[in-house]
């Protein structure tokens, strides 16, 4: 799709945010989906990656960040969504071009790690996420002191996870779905 004409380089970004923004809205009638439906949707920004550009993949998550605003219910499946979820799929794969493994690694834990606290930031000051409301141990105003440390090392080795499962994706997109993309997208 290379050297496609820009109008289907524009539907084809187009197709992808509108089925990102479907399942960013589903978060509003499936709770228990806050976290894996901004991270499907940011998986569904590899394939404006690998069929146009990274540059395609960014213009199509800045469009889905700022829709998903307004229509998504869930506000903290629009922040997952907008500080990492909706751009770590191409940052990944261009940070792993012409790079050592170690300072490649050690630059995808920086930004993960500074995406999470970010997020939990905009969780308890924006949106006022409230510690008292929760059940038991949890309420307790020293929860941060001991549960933090604990969050972003559970948070780090499920980020490595999502990281490798990340590349199976692509490989499998690459080897499955990327023929007939350039197939239909070359009208034979």
């Amino acid at each position: 799709m290379q050297n496609t004409q820009k109008s289907t380089k524009v539907a084809f970004g187009g197709l992808v945010a509108a089925l990102s923004l479907v399942l960013l809205a589903l978060t509003g009638l499936f709770p228990m989906g806050t976290l894996a439906l901004p991270a499907l949707s940011g998986v569904l920004l590899l394939s404006v990656m690998i069929e146009i550009s990274p540059s395609w993949a960014g213009i199509t998550y800045g469009v889905v960040a700022v829709l998903s605003f307004f229509i998504t219910a869930d506000q903290q499946a629009w922040a997952l969504f907008t500080l990492f979820f909706g751009y770590y799929p191409a940052l990944k794969f261009t940070l792993e071009k012409k790079r050592r493994r170690a300072v490649v690694w050690g630059l995808k834990y920086l930004v993960f790690n500074a995406a999470l606290a970010l997020y939990i930031v905009v969780c308890l000051f924006i949106f006022q996420l409230d510690l008292s409301s929760m059940p038991g141990i949890l309420s307790s105003q020293n929860v941060l002191l001991w549960a933090a440390p604990l969050m972003f090392l559970l948070c780090n080795a499920v980020f490595f996870v999502y990281d490798r499962a990340l590349s199976g994706l692509a490989f499998l997109y690459w080897r499955r779905l990327h023929p007939v993309v350039q197939r239909l997208t070359r009208g034979k």
